[in-house]
């Protein structure tokens, strides 16, 4: 049985990237990993779409502070922000 949903609830997906390769490149990359779980949320848990945003940050917000490849910066986060619009 699935938990009660709040059906106000809205997520920010948020994709990043390391800072290896452009930053053109790290920030069509970052976009496209935000779509990614966006679209798995939505088809394999039933999420729906409309309560969930995406947006690429490429390589701005690294974790790890370094120039070289990193697997902690290749992420996405998650981010309730409807608290912040009602």
């Amino acid at each position: 049985a699935r938990g009660r949903r709040d059906r106000g609830a809205r997520v920010l997906i948020e994709g990043h990237t390391d800072a290896v390769g452009s930053f053109q490149s790290n920030q069509a990359l970052s976009e496209q990993r935000a779509a990614s779980l966006k679209r798995t949320l939505v088809r394999e848990f039933g999420v729906p779409g409309h309560a969930l945003e995406t947006v690429g940050y490429g390589e701005e917000f690294l974790l790890v502070q370094t120039q070289n490849e990193n697997w902690q910066n290749r992420r996405v986060t998650l981010r309730r922000f409807d608290d912040f619009i009602r």
